[in-house]
């Protein structure tokens, strides 16, 4: 099994990209079972909707966005989709998928602190390679702190009371 991830990103977003892949060196099929949790605080509040996109047995991104402030995270599956998925508080989502059970399929969850899960079941054949493909994007519009926009304010001032003295010279 290989992991590989590739981050990049600016000033208010960042783009992670994941991909998973197990080769089968054998002369026969096996069954892979592949979960993934997740659970994005945005802003550190509990005002977060998880939303996961798709139809049972072909889940294709899931989307977290708080309601403070449009901030958000979107992760794009490419496929395989995910077969089933979960949406819900983070110690129960937590629990289902590191026991390894199936997910129920609840495709929303919010406002709160909420976290979702992913489930992979999937044959890889003799010699065959399974892969899963991921694109996240985050996005984090910046809100200045009450400090600077004081000091920024405290600045225009004394620039017009520089120009007004300046004029006055003139």
């Amino acid at each position: 099994m290989a992991l590989q991830y590739t981050l990049t990103g600016s000033s208010g977003g960042a783009i992670l990209s994941e991909s998973v892949n197990v080769l089968n060196e054998s002369s026969s099929s096996f069954q892979i079972e592949f979960w993934q949790y997740g659970h994005f605080n945005l802003l550190q509040n509990s005002e977060n909707v998880v939303n996961i996109g798709g139809s049972p047995g072909a889940f294709s991104f899931v989307s977290q966005t708080t309601t403070v402030g449009g901030n958000g995270m979107e992760e794009s599956l490419n496929n395989p989709y995910a077969n089933y998925a979960e949406t819900g508080v983070p110690n129960s989502v937590y629990t289902d998928v590191s026991d390894g059970v199936q997910l129920n399929d609840s495709t929303f969850a919010g406002p709160g602190d909420e976290a979702w899960g992913l489930e992979w079941t999937d044959t890889v054949d003799s010699e065959g390679l399974w892969n899963v493909l991921q694109g996240e994007n985050l996005s984090i519009t910046p809100t200045p702190e009450p400090g600077s926009i004081c000091l920024f304010g405290l600045g225009l001032g004394a620039l017009g009371l520089a120009r007004r003295a300046w004029k006055r010279s003139v």
